[in-house]
């Protein structure tokens, strides 16, 4: 499996992107990062991830899909910590 990060700028304040999250914690695994970005892990292409999530956003809207490879450095909650590097581990 693959893991990636998914980050993200919402332009429209107040947007409706139920949607959005939606998909992105219907991964086989997902954490929060950071307001703007979530871990996932997927057999799916980050093309295929993007073209699933790009249908939630609105026209201004910004996402990317960035395949993990080994290393991490970084400070953030203990569950998004705990949840890179058990994942960053199977890389």
């Amino acid at each position: 499996m693959a893991t990636y990060i998914v980050t993200f700028d919402l332009k429209k304040s107040g947007g409706n992107y139920a949607g959005l999250w939606s998909a992105i914690r219907g991964y086989t695994s997902s954490a929060q990062i950071s307001p703007s970005s979530y871990g996932i892990e997927t057999n799916d292409s980050a093309g295929a991830v993007f073209d699933n999530l790009e249908k939630y956003l609105e026209r201004y809207d910004f996402l990317y899909v960035i395949e993990l490879g080994k290393g991490l450095a970084g400070r953030g909650s203990d569950k998004a910590n705990s949840w890179l590097q058990e994942h960053m581990e199977a890389v």
